[in-house]
């Protein structure tokens, strides 16, 4: 469903600290009903209604995405984005080898 991918991915902190990536809204609507409940309340309640509505393309999915990153940022569990830290990563530090 590409209607419902983001534009970038948002990086959570799931299980023992491990960073996953949500990339759609369908991704982010699963890891926020698995969530547990020590992490719910209003924001939870906001995002999970954003990807209803997006779901129903009643909005778009960057407005789920919002959602989701102002959820995660709330609850201590916004990863950094991954794809973006190995990029700027000395080339030493990614490959061993010193430039």
């Amino acid at each position: 469903m590409e209607y419902d991918k983001f534009s970038e991915p948002v990086w959570v902190y799931v299980g023992l600290n491990v960073p996953s990536s949500l990339e759609t809204v369908a991704e982010a609507f699963v890891f926020l009903d698995e969530c547990p409940n020590a992490l719910r309340g209003g924001a939870h309640l906001r995002a999970m209604e954003a990807c209803r509505s997006a779901m129903r393309r009643e909005t778009r999915g960057e407005a789920a995405r919002a959602a989701l990153v102002q959820f995660a940022s709330e609850r201590g569990i916004l990863a950094p984005d991954l794809g973006l830290a190995i990029a700027n990563a000395p080339v030493a530090s990614r490959t061993g080898i010193a430039a």
